[in-house]
């Protein structure tokens, strides 16, 4: 049975009761509180208004670190599985209980998504309910912030031009973010401006239901909040500050300030992403303004100025990404693997012939065809199963000491399995892999061989990072037909993997034969190709949300994929709205397997 104190019942705060309704199918009753403050009584100053707006980046509770993260407030790590394992990057079975369906989320093709009000009464297929109810959540603190700003200048009468300055812009960076992800993922979504006072709202699900507006709409309104915090920062009258902001490191959790030019740097890079991961399709992206996001990305973050979250096990700072994409437990239900969709593109045409032992082992490449990728796309998918990569890249698998590569050695970002924990076959064998992304706990001295240990709550998350903003220059120069300068962004992580420099007419073979990344025809790739393949495998596991947009914007999702998710069905039933889905082989909104490479 659901309660809620009447006067707090915000538009936003409707996305988080509506999953325990569906959960639940109980009547939900409105009851007034009357010993509850309104938002107005208990922030009457910006020192109060700052506390109760810091935490909206990494407070252990609802925030929008912890929602990147798959760290529900509701269902732990569900809207992971919504996301990352629907993507090409990521794959696994999430065998599970009977009543746990989100393996259907990986299927090829995949099934329409069930979207119905009540779903079920345990653990079932909760799609990204939790997503749309948490980032909803998150995006109403600092709407709070900055309608107080706006609405009560009185209170802060007291306080110097810099105080506000510096709230206005947190609360902008935060916002702007988390409407710009619900924008990514749903069809339809909320942002309501500042002057709106929601604590005045009588009937908020029909306030709610009215304002649902397009997802290219709140994408807008999302990178206008960007815009903002980059005007702020170059404010004259904060300039004298060193300091963003006292105690800025523990805002955004990092070891350093984050000082006014680095914040504006963070913004131009996370526009251009939301921009670029706004394309619902290949030709939605090819049509992007590229000269625009070049721009942007000119001001973006530079090397060293990685926006990153330190995690911690005291006080929790962790993350479901990297538990689910590492962990390896024998008895774990949602053990991840690199997709082969991804991580193929690297593989060769060549067996590996392996003679002597010891110390004199001796490793041959043979161009006797054999066993990969592309005997792997061309199987029917029920049919395919795991196989071993033969690459040069260093990244996905270990060498012999004749440079040979090795295709069960471990990679600088990959531990290779010969097992299938987590995997179950009555899900399908097509969902299994060899290949296990392992960046993060490898960084952090965590081996292999440490199933069970990921590492999600020690060490560095990046969330904005330099390699990002040069792979999304890299990208618009060459859709600006600018090749040449593109290349030392595309070739910067290539050559660190051990890869030949790709070139304008493309990736180059080897002394070996051996190209990264092929496309799906085997062909050496285009640099279309290349920019994908370094970014698949560069910015794997960052957020939830990162390689399933990337994949729709490329046209790697498998067949029946959802290119946007629906309202989600509870909320659709408590804003008396018809329901509907995406998906499916004949749905709306679906995708159809079909990478861009270029002409």
């Amino acid at each position: 049975m659901v309660t809620r104190p009447e006067r707090h019942f915000r538009p936003f705060m409707i996305m988080l009761a509506a999953v325990t309704i569906g959960a639940t199918a109980c009547q939900d009753l409105v009851v007034a509180n009357k010993n509850s403050p309104s938002a107005r009584q208990a922030q009457k100053n910006i020192r109060d208004v700052q506390s109760a707006t810091a935490g909206s980046m990494v407070a252990a509770g609802n925030s929008l670190f912890r929602v990147l993260q798959g760290n529900s407030s509701t269902l732990a790590g569900y809207s992971v599985q919504s996301f990352i394992y629907t993507s090409a990057q990521q794959t696994a079975t999430l065998t599970g209980t009977g009543t746990q369906q989100q393996y259907k989320d990986i299927l090829e093709p995949r099934p329409a998504l069930p979207n119905q009000a009540v779903i079920c009464s345990t653990v079932c297929d909760w799609g990204p309910r939790t997503f749309w109810a948490d980032i909803g959540g998150v995006s109403s603190f600092p709407h709070d912030a900055l309608r107080f700003i706006n609405s009560q200048p009185e209170a802060f009468a007291a306080d110097t031009a810099t105080d506000i300055y510096r709230l206005e812009a947190f609360a902008r960076f935060v916002r702007g973010w988390s409407w710009g992800y619900a924008a990514l993922a749903f069809d339809s979504v909320h942002t309501f401006h500042e002057s709106v006072d929601l604590d005045s709202i009588t009937d908020p699900y029909s306030f709610s239901r009215d304002n649902l507006i397009s997802w290219r709409v709140g994408l807008e309104n999302a990178i206008a909040d960007l815009d903002s915090v980059i005007s702020i920062t170059a404010n004259p009258a904060w300039a004298a500050n060193r300091a963003w902001i006292a105690g800025s490191n523990t805002w955004f959790l990092t070891n350093a300030p984050i000082t006014q030019a680095r914040l504006a740097e963070m913004a131009y890079t996370l526009k251009a992403r939301l921009k670029i991961l706004g394309a619902r399709t290949p030709d939605e992206r090819a049509a992007l303004p590229w000269d625009t996001i070049l721009g942007w990305t000119e001001k973006g973050v530079k090397a060293g100025n990685d926006y990153a979250v330190q995690l911690s096990e005291t006080p929790a700072v962790t993350s479901q990404v990297l538990i689910r994409m590492q962990n390896n437990s024998t008895t774990a239900t949602t053990n991840g693997r690199w997709n082969y969709h991804t991580i193929g593109m690297a593989d060769q045409p060549f067996a590996v012939r392996v003679t002597g032992t010891g110390s004199n082992v001796t490793a041959t490449l043979d161009s006797v065809a054999r066993s990969g990728y592309q005997n792997w796309l061309a199987t029917p998918v029920r049919n395919r199963s795991r196989f071993d990569i033969v690459t040069p890249d260093r990244r996905i698998t270990g060498q012999y000491s004749n440079g040979v590569p090795n295709p069960q050695a471990n990679g600088s970002y990959t531990c290779y399995r010969e097992d299938n924990n987590g995997f179950d076959l009555g899900r399908g064998r097509e969902l299994f892999s060899a290949y296990q992304w392992s960046r993060h706990k490898l960084r952090n001295s965590i081996g292999c061989a440490q199933l069970a240990v990921t590492g999600n709550n020690a060490g560095l998350q990046p969330l904005i990072t330099a390699v990002e903003n040069n792979l999304m220059r890299a990208e618009a120069l060459v859709r600006l037909n600018r090749d040449e300068e593109a290349l030392p962004f595309i070739n910067a992580t290539r050559t660190a993997a051990g890869l030949v420099p790709v070139t304008t007419a493309g990736v180059q073979q080897d002394s070996l034969g051996m190209c990264v990344p092929r496309m799906d025809n085997g062909q050496c790739g285009t640099l279309y190709t290349a920019i994908r393949y370094e970014r698949m495998i560069e910015l794997a596991g960052q957020d939830v949300f990162q390689a399933y947009a990337d994949s729709r914007g490329w046209g790697m999702l498998a067949d029946g994929s959802l290119t946007s998710f629906p309202v989600p069905g509870n909320v659709l039933d408590m804003y008396g709205l018809p329901n509907y889905t995406n998906g499916g082989r004949t749905g709306r909104n679906t995708a159809t397997y079909a990478p861009f490479d270029g002409n």
